[in-house]
């Protein structure tokens, strides 16, 4: 044994081996700090360590068989030969492990110091808990007014994520810990505190507290209630600058400026915003609301955000209680008086952005609002959000800075389903399939069972690679449950979108129809239609959705002119059934002048490209597609069955994880 580690050290294995663990553990390094950066699936960084352990037994066997020395690289002799020769290899290695030892430290001093790691750019976040009320007289509409202008100061902190008021009230009278609230919103600090009033004096404390569950600062506050608005205002702002000073002192400039001095009219403010929250923005809320933010106004001329919200109301956030057509005119007057007035209000910018590209079709000009909402309002969720979606849905989609943008949104608004399922996709759409699941496995206490086991197949179908995985998990839960509705409905769009099987999807709707037909006559008659059977269509629905059906069938199966008679009522005037009826006429100056005027999927676009047989284009908007089901949107149309057999068509289906079948063949 002697003998071997003697002829180890002769022929420099040790040294040739400490040296290759220095480099690897330098690139590994680099590694880690530089891939985030560029978008880097996780499987890279794996792939790489393998690799380089894998290179570990193949350097040690070559550094035995040969040496450096002052002529070059040549085979070690059998025997000690020149000591010259054994000593400059020495002096090389040594002077190499010297040089790799202090690249280490180096890239060890920035990792720890973070400049050459994505960690600089880490921000803390913060939740703001509901004040609680320890009066003897009720005074909650104070303790919300104390957490809303604290929050309303620590929004525009750029440094500083401020986790919504959203998810802050979920927790409203919890009997849950503050660790527990902490990890549920994955904040890093907790503000919470109590108001108390008695006679005519107010007591308020605070305190700041952070994962570990510590206290690092708290105060008690007291003065007059007489003014109760500058009382609100007083405190809220000195508890920011606090926060400010202990979490992020450089930008204590930044701390936002209150919205009314009206008492009455900041809370018509407040409550008009929770009002919607907690509906959802039905048609009778949003008639409610538009009266409050109107008489908030009333009350203050100047009142912005009561400008920019009344616009938002107006047009229904995206559930709109009148056409566009309606409101058009008041909506960007209240627009442009909110500008008038302060044009650094967050709102205006992020409802211009809503309209111009819902309404207007002007994306770009969409995405340079949300922009700008996000510069003064960094802690903004919706205005992330929309920005998110911007890159999601450009022409070509820009899908990692989707995921930056959502990441905040769902960041500041942790128990939001909409943020969680859209970051969910987004971390699926750019391979981080463990963040992606890790993410499930948190949040899965906010879905039903059935939309968790849907998550779950997701997971399953891009870890593996193939949206078999999908089928083969429903069908498992379905024997499991014979008369779940939802997983038998879900097969049968898994048959008819990764395997064109028409025959059992059909076999599928119709036992979620005889199971349960109330909820389930729109799958059936949609099924018939696609399925050439209208004369089975003998079940009652309104005329609108009749009018629907009778479109498709025509434009499936009829002439496009017969599909053409179905757009001249008003209510029908749907521009992505229009340009495909248009695309089988062969009209392009019409299907240009919609393009123009509406947002048109990259889906409807191949559709489209395929009436038109103009291959290219198809593939090009197959190819630009960016949510991750829309490759089974485009695999189970009919406009495709020409295409399938063709090698991009399969190329198509291998690059979305889409098995071949009897239809390529």
């Amino acid at each position: 044994m002697k003998k071997f580690i003697e002829e180890l050290k002769r022929r420099n294995v040790i040294k040739a081996s400490l040296a290759y663990l220095v480099i690897a553990w330098i690139i590994v390094q680099v590694a880690q700090a530089v891939l985030p950066t560029f978008g880097a699936p996780d499987w890279v960084l794996k792939a790489l360590i393998i690799g380089l352990a894998i290179g570990l037994p193949i350097w040690i066997i070559i550094s035995w068989i040969y040496e450096i020395t002052p002529e070059g690289i040549e085979k070690t002799a059998k025997e000690s030969g020149s000591e010259l020769v054994t000593q400059a290899t020495n002096k090389r290695l040594n002077a190499f492990i010297i040089i790799s030892l202090s690249i280490a430290v180096i890239v060890l001093t920035l990792n720890l110091t973070n400049v050459f790691s994505s960690n600089s750019d880490k921000k803390y976040s913060i939740a703001v808990l509901p004040f609680k009320d320890m009066s003897s007289e009720d005074t909650q509409w104070f303790c919300d007014g104390v957490t809303d202008n604290i929050l309303n100061h620590l929004s525009p902190l750029k440094n500083l994520l401020v986790i919504s008021r959203t998810s802050s009230d979920s927790y409203k009278g919890t009997d849950k810990r503050i660790p527990e609230i902490m990890k549920e919103l994955d904040a890093d600090y907790i503000l919470e505190g109590s108001v108390t009033k008695h006679n005519n004096k107010v007591k308020i404390i605070v305190q700041l507290i952070n994962t570990n569950d510590e206290h690092i600062w708290s105060k008690e506050y007291t003065d007059s209630f007489d003014d109760i608005f500058a009382v609100q205002q007083n405190v809220s702002k000195e508890i920011a600058k606090k926060l400010i000073k202990t979490l992020s002192p450089e930008e204590e400039k930044f701390i936002g400026e209150h919205l009314t001095d009206n008492k009455e009219a900041y809370q018509l403010y407040l409550n008009a915003t929770a009002l919607y929250e907690e509906t959802g923005g039905t048609k009778e809320t949003l008639e409610r609301v538009i009266k409050m933010f109107q008489h908030a106004i009333d009350l203050d001329p100047n009142f912005t955000s009561a400008y920019a919200y009344l616009a938002g109301s107006y047009y229904g956030w995206g559930n709109k209680a009148k056409p566009f057509e309606e409101v058009e005119d008041k909506i960007n007057d209240l627009l442009n008086k909110a500008l008038e007035i302060n044009p650094n209000t967050p709102a205006i910018y992020r409802i211009k952005g809503l309209i111009e590209w819902e309404e207007y079709n002007r994306i770009e000009s969409a995405g340079e609002y949300f922009k700008k909402a996000l510069k003064l309002n960094p802690n903004d969720p919706w205005s992330n959000y929309m920005y998110g979606q911007y890159f999601w849905d450009k022409p070509a989609p820009d899908v990692k800075n989707t995921l930056k943008y959502w990441r905040i949104a769902q960041r500041l608004e942790p128990l939001t389903k909409s943020f969680n399922r859209g970051l969910f996709n987004a971390l699926i759409r750019n391979d981080k399939i463990e963040e992606a699941e890790e993410l499930h496995h948190k949040t899965s206490f906010l879905y039903k069972s059935d939309i968790n086991i849907y998550r779950e197949s997701l997971i399953n179908v891009f870890k593996n690679k193939d949206w078999m995985e999908s089928i083969h998990l429903f069908e498992k839960e379905l024997e499991k449950d014979p008369k779940n509705i939802f997983f038998i409905k879900q097969l049968a769009l898994n048959y008819r979108d990764i395997l064109i099987d028409r025959k059992k999807a059909s076999q599928y709707v119709r036992l979620a129809y005889e199971l349960d037909s109330i909820n389930n006559t729109r799958s059936l008659i949609w099924d018939l239609v696609f399925n050439n059977k209208m004369k089975e269509v003998k079940l009652t629905f309104d005329e609108t959705m009749y009018e629907n059906y009778l479109w498709y069938d025509a434009y499936l199966n009829g002439t496009p002119d017969k599909a053409m008679e179905y757009f001249n009522k008003k209510e029908f005037d749907k521009p992505k059934n229009k340009i495909l009826t248009f695309s089988k006429k062969g009209d392009i100056d019409s299907i240009n002048e919609l393009r123009a005027k509406h947002k048109i999927s990259n889906v409807h676009m191949a559709s489209v490209y395929a009436n038109l047989k103009e291959r290219d284009s198809m593939y090009h908007y197959m190819n630009s597609i960016s949510k991750i089901t829309d490759a089974l949107s485009v695999n189970y149309k009919r406009e495709f069955d020409p295409y399938r057999k063709e090698e991009r068509y399969k190329a198509f289906l291998k690059k979305n994880y889409l098995p071949l079948t009897h239809w390529n063949e």
